[in-house]
């Protein structure tokens, strides 16, 4: 008991008490965002993500405990659950088939989840803990190769569902844990080049057993002609700018957002892809700006922990995961604000959406465990 009170008082408290007010300011805006909604699942909605965030409380207090090093020693088995999870979406009786994406699973006794939240953290257990143990050799060239058929594998799976905005996110994963292992940039460069190539490839249905939908092809050009798009694609991404516009400095006050009380916002998203504008309407920019600190100073907090981590696992680690919450932020934000693609891709502890309120948790944990098992617990 001593060393798990410890353990808990020598956590990152910023980062600790970062993620309890971005999740706390999720639920409140989850609940204006729907507190109009005559549809009892969407006006509940704020409940559910309240017993989600105390679900991803317990295993965060569990995760703090655990040396990392024993998610690198279990790495192979981790990484093997991941993708036979995301193979499950397309079993029949257990994929579910959400939004025309089989991205969903549904397992007698246990709510329906995502389980491409879960790869993303066991594809970046995996690439530490193969990255790290090679070391030197990493810069030899059937290292850079192998740690992209571990990337490859749930990549391919998650674009044949299709959801491309989650299989974009593992290439900023990939990027960042191969940077700091010491991979070849020659390397970076060429797998940057043939990820470009592999987009246009994929956008034009060049790549055997996946095919984008017309929808899907829409929501990734929609955002550099909305107006072109107005009646379909480019509908949302319009009414979202009108949103944050008419926030203006101060915001309108909370529960005040009249583009979702008006269901200009539609009334599916305005909680999840979409409430970064229903904060920008309410609380103005200087709302958005105290979001977007504390956000920053959860990367900042994770940076320094990779920074000072005990070995080259626990910078594999925290370099993985501040990948992924920087790709989520970057893209949710840039939806919002019209610079990136629409792609459905939720912002960390604040979009509506329980498995990835507890993967999100879960992956602050790991930073925590870094930090913590620094020193010498044992």
């Amino acid at each position: 008991m001593e060393q798990i009170v410890k353990k808990f008082l020598h956590q990152n408290w910023w980062l600790f008490i970062s993620m309890l007010l971005l999740s706390a300011a999720g639920i409140a805006f989850i609940r204006s965002a729907q507190l109009y909604s005559d549809i009892p699942l969407l006006h509940d909605a704020w409940i559910n993500q309240t017993r989600w965030f105390c679900i991803g409380l317990v295993v965060y207090l569990i995760l703090i405990q655990i040396d990392y090093s024993l998610y690198i020693k279990l790495a192979i088995p981790i990484y093997v659950v991941g993708v036979l999870m995301l193979t499950l979406t397309f079993v029949p009786g257990f994929g579910l088939d959400v939004n025309h994406s089989k991205s969903w699973v549904k397992i007698p006794g246990i709510p329906p989840f995502q389980p491409v939240e879960i790869t993303k953290i066991s594809t970046i257990i995996m690439l530490a803990a193969f990255l790290g143990r090679t070391r030197l050799e990493v810069r030899h060239i059937k290292y850079f190769i192998l740690a992209g058929i571990i990337l490859g594998v749930p990549m391919l799976l998650i674009l044949k569902q299709p959801d491309l905005g989650s299989a974009l996110v593992f290439v900023p994963i990939f990027l960042s844990i191969a940077f700091v292992a010491g991979i070849r940039k020659s390397f970076l460069i060429l797998l940057l080049a043939c990820g470009m190539a592999g987009s246009v490839a994929v956008y034009n249905d060049m790549v055997p057993g996946v095919k984008l939908k017309k929808y899907q092809k829409e929501r990734l050009i929609s955002f550099l002609e909305p107006e072109k798009y107005r009646k379909t694609s480019g509908y949302m991404l319009i009414q979202m700018r009108v949103a944050i516009g008419t926030g203006g400095i101060w915001g309108k006050g909370y529960t005040q957002s009249t583009q979702t009380r008006a269901e200009y916002i539609p009334k599916a998203v305005a909680h999840s892809d979409a409430i970064f504008a229903v904060i920008g309407e309410e609380v103005g920019f200087l709302g958005c700006t105290v979001i977007l600190l504390v956000f920053a100073g959860i990367l900042m907090s994770g940076t320094r922990i990779a920074l000072l981590a005990r070995d080259t696992y626990g910078r594999l680690l925290c370099a993985g995961i501040i990948a992924m919450l920087f790709a989520h932020l970057y893209e949710n934000v840039g939806m919002t604000l019209g610079v990136m693609p629409i792609t459905g891709i939720p912002l960390p502890f604040i979009s509506n959406g329980g498995s990835f309120m507890v993967i999100s948790m879960a992956a602050v944990a790991i930073l925590q465990s870094v930090w913590i098992h620094r020193r010498n617990y044992s």
